[in-house]
């Protein structure tokens, strides 16, 4: 399949003369669209902006109201309506739940202007103006004469101005951030679901002379065997007089040293370096500089134009991908241009090299750009840091557009395909792209077709597929599709890790053996986790968190707010071992090419998706470590294939051990050992095989272990870890042994009924009651149901039209009394899908505020309602203790819920139950439904 290089363009005109446009600018809003009907570009505007900026930062705007004209679809519309949301529509209280919300908020034009003064130097050169990021179509005069105007996304817009006398000049730009071409009003380029729809120019606004005869930028084409052409496009697309050559050096980034130098007549020069080059990969991102001049009669050169590149080949072998040779298996995650403080990407590198750098701390090797194209210096950090990049041509084509059906955004994704191309095209990184995110149109498929055609033939640098998510076509390079995962859009409690006992052996090897191009998983995960409440505080810019505002008050209505923390850290526990099974299904799976989770942090839109076990800062919330994560998500990963997680003493623990290996080299003489801990830190059993070479790929250094749990200490939780000695590479798993069989514990005058009647009578006579409430008999909330799972929320409930599960966990005090006999976390573990899978979260607001459920269900933030499994109260003389999971079947066939049904009843006689909260029969009796 279609290799080729890797290349990097940095400095267009290293040493032509520039003059920064950064400062104060004259401004006007044209809210009525009159500016150029009344031709302000022939006078003086009169407010005052900062640029480089945006004008939402600057708070120009109008304030926030319900009739505020957003870009982004917005599924639940409740907030316009309901009287749930109506103090937040209120003025001077707007909080909308469904993203972040700016301060200010403007969409149209807006004009800039500012004085220029071009220096006799300058005389006879052409004068170019680079915006680097506007937002989004800008349009150029200079003294009142029409320049020109630009509508890219991804790349900067720059104006040539022509040549222009010494001394004064007026510059003016109008900016225009309303939706000039219909990209899908989701898209990530122009929404407000992630970096808002701002107005302004952020980056380098500069003024540049350029020689009549100058290079506007070169395409490098750097094979490994150490070949480099260089094709150098000239400004106004002029070709090389007579007499006159371009000269090429190329040097090695790092120390300098010249390794090739060349020269040509023709716009093309091709060298070839005397040595082997040093390649460019995720493992060594070695990295080169072409230095192009034009020579003129007589030696003179005029200035160099650089470009750093690397000697980078991608390639296909079958499904799966090759760099430089050898296999990769793309670990990715999105980024969908959310950056709170700034409300705009990152323009400066130190801090895409902080974002990159936390990406591949935790084992990841590549970011997707969801419909949208980073600025310049993402890619120069990606190729300092050796993080490969899937870019996107600016466009969500679905809901509000389509492809194919002749409309203006057919020709437009064309015309930005090809200005990223030019522009990013020579980075090493940059080696997946797609034309934009799920399409669609009745003709998307035949459309994106010839697109991929198209520059697949055009640059074969790099690999492409027709969209991300969708269609899978015979023209694909490589198949973006949102199966295989364990969990899917509509697949509500049907799922995989909700539907089915938790195992760690399944793979997606049918699903991959039918293609014959690589697959990479679309948007696995979207796990979310409850909101880190503390987080509120860091929204410094004009973007605040009003959805958490509106999520705090809820939960402090239904008296929870003191459990943010607990909510935030059991919850985000859940999510990610639900990560770490999802990413190890991907890495078990023979032949696959890889997966893009969504997400490694938050992403704050479509409804507020807290999916990440970062935040949108990309910052630790707290409960997984870079390091934790890398256990389960690295270049080599140990890996447990078991059919099960849940062993009685009367099993043998058997799993089949391998490493998914796709480091920089195979593993010489590895020895991988495992062995059975306890929570008390006792190894209860261990092992170690032969010494073996790990090859590149899934399913290396297969091997099994057994072990007989016939002595193992029981109720207990134990680790299998598996590891690589001398080596960090080691993982694990939790599994739970049981006793074999155990007596009912004697009820001694506990009574354990199904049916409130009974357990009235007895509480009235002050006795003790175990009242078990069959999941079919708990009150539902018909107006926002409770839809329990083992699971935690996928993406959210606004955007899925409250898809299942609605929760996100159990907490509990693994400490408390009643949960002596069953080994538990504070937060879900993989034991707690043979609870939660036969059970029922009742609703317990109306029960007195001092009521904290044993085991308590998390619930949805938008809701926040106090649920549970298990919670006990003082009912007139008698103590009780109400449990909402089916305890009827507690034979060995279900050994988590007969440990738990001995735990309650337990604790039930003995004098530790001891209720200190009056609940009123009536209260009791509304937790259960009619």
């Amino acid at each position: 399949m279609g290799f080729l290089c890797a290349l990097t363009s940095v400095s267009m005109a290293a040493e032509a003369p520039t003059v920064a446009l950064a400062g104060a600018w004259r401004f006007e809003l044209d809210r009525g669209d009159v500016g150029v009907g009344e031709k302000w570009f022939e006078r003086a505007l009169t407010g005052t902006v900062h640029l480089p900026g945006t004008l939402a930062a600057q708070g120009i705007g109008d304030p926030v109201t319900v009739d505020t004209k957003w870009i982004g679809g917005i599924i639940d519309k409740s907030w316009f309506t309901s009287p749930d949301y109506a103090r937040y529509r209120a003025p001077g209280n707007v909080k909308v739940p469904f993203w972040l919300q700016p301060e200010s908020y403007y969409a149209g034009a807006a004009w800039y202007q500012r004085e220029l003064a071009v220096p006799a130097s300058w005389r006879g050169k052409r004068v170019v103006l680079t915006l680097e990021r506007p937002h989004w179509e800008t349009r150029v005069w200079v003294d009142g004469n029409f320049v020109g105007s630009a509508n890219a996304l991804g790349t900067p817009h720059r104006h040539d101005l022509g040549v222009l006398a010494a001394g004064s000049h007026r510059l003016t730009v109008r900016v225009d951030n309303r939706m000039v071409v219909d990209v899908g009003e989701n898209s990530h380029s122009v929404s407000d679901h992630t970096q808002g729809n701002w107005n302004g120019i952020v980056g380098r606004i500069e003024l540049a002379a350029h020689e009549p005869v100058s290079i506007e930028r070169q395409r490098v084409v750097a094979a490994n065997d150490g070949v480099v052409r260089i094709t150098h496009v000239l400004r106004g697309g002029v070709t090389l007089p007579p007499g006159q050559a371009v000269v090429v050096t190329v040097r090695e980034r790092a120390g300098g040293t010249v390794v090739a130098t060349g020269r040509g007549s023709s716009g093309e020069v091709t060298l070839k370096l005397a040595q082997s080059p040093r390649r460019w990969s995720e493992f060594a991102p070695e990295l080169y500089v072409a230095a192009s001049r034009i020579e003129a009669p007589g030696g003179a050169e005029g200035p160099a134009v650089e470009t750093v590149f690397g000697f980078r080949e991608i390639a296909t072998r079958g499904t799966q991908f090759a760099v430089n040779g050898q296999p990769v298996f793309f670990r990715g995650t999105l980024d969908c241009a959310n950056y709170p403080r700034t409300g705009h990407p990152p323009m400066d590198v130190a801090e895409w090299r902080r974002v990159i750098g936390v990406v591949k701390a935790h084992g990841l090797n590549l970011i997707r750009f969801h419909s949208w194209c980073p600025p310049e210096a993402a890619f120069i950090a990606a190729d300092e840091l050796g993080c490969y990049l899937h870019v996107e041509a600016s466009t969500w084509p679905n809901h509000s557009t389509s492809l194919g059906d002749g409309k203006p955004i057919d020709t437009w994704l064309h015309e930005e395909t090809a200005r990223i191309l030019a522009e990013h095209g020579n980075h090493p990184s940059f080696v997946l792209m797609a034309a934009g995110n799920e399409p669609g149109g009745k003709k998307h498929a035949a459309f994106l077709a010839q697109w991929v055609n198209r520059f697949k033939a055009e640059d074969g640098r790099r690999l492409f597929t027709a969209g991300a998510g969708w269609p899978e076509i015979a023209e694909n390079q490589w198949h973006n599709t949102p199966k295989p995962r364990i969990q899917a859009w509509g697949d509500g409690l049907k799922s995989r890790i909700n539907a089915r006992p938790p195992e760690t052996r399944t793979d997606y090897r049918e699903f991959v053996g039918r293609r014959t191009v690589p697959v990479v998983s679309h948007e696995i995960g979207q796990w979310c986790v409850f909101p880190n409440l503390a987080e509120i505080e860091k929204y410094t810019g004009y973007l605040k968190a009003r959805n958490f505002e509106i999520f705090r008050e809820t939960l402090d209505a239904h008296g929870l707010g003191g459990q943010a923390k607990a909510f935030l850290q059991a919850s985000g526990k859940l999510q990610t071992l639900c990560y770490k099974e999802d990413i190890e299904s991907a890495l078990r799976t023979p032949g696959m090419g890889g997966f893009e989770l969504l997400d490694l942090h938050d992403f704050p839109g479509q409804g507020t998706a807290l999916v990440g076990v970062l935040d949108a800062f990309w910052e630790e919330k707290g409960y997984v470590t870079p390091a934790e994560y890398r256990r389960f998500c690295n270049a080599t990963v140990p890996l447990a294939r078991m059919a099960r997680r849940v062993f009685t003493t009367a099993d043998t623990l058997e799993a089949e051990v391998e490493v998914a290996h796709f480091g920089a080299a195979p593993l010489e003489r590895a020895v991988v050992a495992w062995r059975l801990v306890g929570d008390n830190g006792s190894v209860v059993a261990k092992g170690q095989f032969a010494p073996q070479t790990i090859g590149m790929g899934n399913g290396q250094a297969a091997n099994a272990v057994k072990v007989s749990l016939a002595k193992v200490p029981a109720p207990a939780r134990y680790r299998l870890v598996v590891g690589i000695d001398g080596t960090v590479f080691e993982n694990d798993w939790d599994v739970w042994v049981y006793p074999a069989a155990a007596e009912e514990p004697a009820a001694n005058g506990v009574l354990v009924t199904d049916t409130w009647e009974t357990a009235r009578e007895a509480l009235a006579a002050g006795g003790r009651v175990i009242l078990t409430i069959p999941p079919a008999r708990v009150r539902r909330d018909s107006k926002a149901p409770v839809a329990l799972g083992f699971s935690s929320i996928f993406w959210n409930t606004a955007w899925t039209r409250r898809q299942a599960p609605t929760t996100l966990g159990v907490l509990c005090d693994p400490r408390h009394a009643a949960l002596a006999e069953f080994p538990t976390d504070a937060h879900s573990n993989w034991q707690w899908w043979y609870l939660v899978s036969r059970a029922g979260a009742m609703i317990l607001d109306e029960l007195p505020r001092e009521v904290r459920p044993v085991v308590q269900v998390i619930d949805d933030w938008v809701t926040s309602r106090k649920l549970g499994l298990v919670f006990e109260a003082r009912v007139g003389r008698g103590r009780l203790l109400v449990c909402s999971v089916d305890l009827s079947e507690a034979g060995n066939e279900n050994p988590v819920v007969r440990q738990l049904r001995q735990s309650l009843v337990r604790y039930a006689v003995s004098e530790r139950f001891a209720p200190t909260v009056a609940v009123g029969e009536e209260a009791i009796a509304r937790v259960m439904g009619p």
